[in-house]
């Protein structure tokens, strides 16, 4: 009896617990020239759940397409591919920076100059049928400015 009990209340809790959000920071996009059909982003994604995330997708209504990337050495030379889908397990982060994995912004809708925001929203998922979209904002800024200008954004 005291098995069940105590078998009852592990599964109560756990089914309580509330899931931790991953948290969304240092998002932005580099300044590019006007005429520029590729723009590249960058941001972090901190999990603070124990259990795997992914990031399936990135979506914007200023630009045709998002697609995410990642650099790989090979033989000596460093090639980027994209990819489906990238995977942060339970606390871990996801870091896209310059010279690192990053987002590649094809075909922006209108020319975007510093000091503008656009709406990034981002597809997580953690397991089947657990997708959440969270939606920020990432300032378009010079690349040497990255590290002091963005702060920590996340809604959903």
């Amino acid at each position: 009896m005291r098995i069940l009990l105590s078998l009852i209340a592990l599964s109560l809790s756990l089914a309580c617990s509330p899931t931790r959000d991953p948290q969304i920071f240092k998002a932005w996009i580099a300044a590019a020239p006007p005429n520029a059909k590729v723009l590249a982003g960058y941001l972090q994604i901190d999990n603070p759940d124990s259990q795997t995330w992914t990031l399936q997708g990135i979506s914007s209504p200023a630009f045709a397409r998002i697609e995410m990337h990642e650099l790989n050495t090979h033989n000596g030379m460093m090639q980027m591919r994209e990819v489906e889908q990238f995977r942060i397990d339970g606390g871990q982060s996801l870091v896209l920076a310059p010279g690192r994995a990053h987002l590649m912004l094809k075909g922006p809708k209108q020319p975007l100059s510093v000091g503008t925001s656009v709406t990034l929203t981002l597809r997580l998922s953690k397991g089947a049928g657990n997708e959440k979209l969270f939606t920020i904002e990432a300032p378009v800024s010079h690349p040497y400015k990255e590290d002091s200008a963005h702060e920590h954004q996340s809604d959903h």
